[in-house]
């Protein structure tokens, strides 16, 4: 235990919360046509991501049904979602200022979506998967695909609704990324 003492405290004393930055004009393009997208859509299932470890998901494949969405696992049972959920997630997600520009270099094992959030409209199905460990989102549809960062305050208000829907992962205090220097 003591030899991961110094390695843990090293990394630790080496992380600085990242500076918010609004999305580019280019994220932007992309984000637009899936907002427009969700804002008309009809119908929203919430899906509960498949853990991390490689262990657990060996076993939960063999006894569980799963499905692929964009290369990710997640559980096939849709998650219930009220009325007032449903709306507030409608309202959160496509409002521009609920994500930031994407950050490189964060410690957080790389982006596993918690959840998946599908609207669909029509044949088009629009997605927002969400990574609580990373606090990032990437959004999906309407032949876009966008990465992002979450704001904070915004990304609180997503937690308390999906909190307690099958979430596991522990709340992030603040977004870190490593500093080389």
């Amino acid at each position: 235990m003591k030899h991961l003492f110094w390695p843990v405290a090293l990394a630790c004393a080496s992380l600085t919360t990242a500076p918010a930055a609004p999305l580019t004009s280019d994220d932007r393009k992309h984000f637009d046509p899936i907002a427009v997208g969700i804002s008309g859509a009809t119908d929203i299932t919430l899906l509960k991501g498949v853990s991390f470890g490689q262990v657990r998901i060996a076993r939960e494949l063999k006894s569980s049904r799963i499905v692929q969405i964009h290369g990710f696992r997640f559980y096939d049972f849709p998650l219930p979602l009220s009325t007032a959920e449903s709306a507030e997630l409608r309202r959160l997600l496509t409002n521009k200022s609920t994500y930031e520009r994407l950050t490189d270099g964060k410690l957080c094992g790389g982006f596993h979506p918690d959840y998946s959030i599908a609207w669909r409209r029509g044949e088009q199905v629009f997605y927002v998967l969400i990574c609580f460990g990373c606090q990032e989102f990437r959004l999906l549809g309407a032949g876009y695909e966008l990465r992002t960062d979450a704001n904070p305050k915004a990304f609180d208000k997503l937690e308390a609704i999906l909190f307690g829907k099958g979430h596991t992962q522990p709340k992030v205090q603040k977004r870190l990324t490593h500093r080389w220097s």
